[in-house]
């Protein structure tokens, strides 16, 4: 199993993508919605989209798994009911120098067989995500946190695509992503480390009432700055969340 994990998006699968629910959440919400970017606004091939998606997300995940890795291993002292993802293995410290050199590696791979390494915003990016998931880690209280995982969340969700967009489609990305993709996440982040008190949250219906709402201000955004996009993200998010309160009045949700 220690060997298994020594490859990109192993960890991640073993610790945050092991239920069924993640398995069809993480998909649909952050891997499709960009996928379709790549085919429809890019004009890319099936071949072209995959190809890119997996290098743009296997070097993304390589280093997304080493903040992972950071936090599972040594969760804030302040911090609480911290979930413990890896009981069942023991990290000895070589297999963490082992773990965090083979995600550069694999970072690198990634970068330079895609031809990243002479692009400058691919640094930037980076290093930022560096600097951002090691100020998640270091903050000492969850209500320091959720800045940062505001933060981690949009740089997750842009980041196998950002490196093919036009400065004008990624201002719009952005703000279609915020509304509909990090603000969720924030407040099931918010309210699972006890921020935020919301009874329903783990109801099929509180995600079904929640895009349900944001409805207007994505219409108000498409008709004032004539895009359709975040309209779009939400509509798109409200009918899987619809479809998963159809299965819970049928006493089966996700």
């Amino acid at each position: 199993m220690k060997l298994l994990l020594l490859f990109p998006a192993t960890y991640f699968v073993k610790t945050r993508l092991n239920t069924l629910k993640a398995l069809i959440f993480h998909p649909y919400f952050e891997w499709v919605p960009v996928i379709m970017i790549m085919l429809l606004w890019k004009g890319f091939s099936i071949t072209e989209t995959a190809t890119n998606f997996l290098l743009c997300y296997g070097a993304f995940i390589s280093i997304y798994e080493i903040g992972y890795f950071a936090n599972d291993l040594f969760p804030s002292r302040f911090e609480k009911n911290h979930r413990k993802r890896t009981s069942d293995i023991q990290f000895r410290s070589w297999y963490t120098v082992f773990f965090v050199l083979s995600r550069i590696g694999w970072f690198l791979f990634f970068t330079f067989y895609g031809g990243f390494n002479a692009i400058y915003e691919w640094w930037y990016f980076y290093a930022l995500l560096v600097v951002v998931f090691s100020m998640h880690n270091l903050l000492p209280t969850p209500s320091y946190k959720w800045i940062t995982f505001l933060s981690l969340s949009l740089m997750r969700f842009t980041a196998p695509v950002f490196i093919f967009l036009e400065d004008e489609f990624f201002i719009r990305l952005i703000v279609a992503a915020v509304l509909n993709y990090s603000l969720f996440r924030l407040v099931i982040y918010m309210e699972s480390k006890n921020i935020l008190t919301i009874p329903n949250r783990r109801s099929s219906s509180f995600a079904f009432y929640f895009y349900l709402t944001i409805v207007p201000v994505n219409f108000f955004v498409a008709i004032i700055a004539n895009d359709m996009l975040p309209l779009s993200f939400c509509i798109y998010y409200l009918l899987f969340c619809a479809f998963n309160f159809l299965l819970s009045k049928a006493r089966f949700s996700l």
